[in-house]
């Protein structure tokens, strides 16, 4: 993506490192799913280690709609600033 964008706009290198957090983000929390939040594994949690995998789970959850809120703010900011 960065590769094909540079050549059409002159794009802050900020607004691609967030999206590159977003997709990082994105992946961290389906490889939480694929690796603890399946079947077998979640009947077998303890207490502990249940009220940890959730606890995980939220935070991971609500951290890409928190860095997709940032590159909104980003890229709105970008637009009007830059461009109008």
């Amino acid at each position: 993506m960065r590769n094909f964008v540079e050549g059409t706009l002159a794009i802050p290198n900020n607004l691609f490192e967030m999206v590159e957090k977003i997709v990082q983000s994105l992946f961290n929390y389906y490889e939480l799913i694929a690796t603890q939040g399946y079947g077998e594994k979640l009947r077998t949690m303890s207490t502990e280690q249940n009220d940890r995998y959730i606890r995980e789970f939220e935070q991971r959850k609500t951290e890409p709609v928190k860095l997709q809120r940032e590159l909104l703010y980003a890229l709105r900011n970008f637009i009007f600033d830059e461009h109008c």
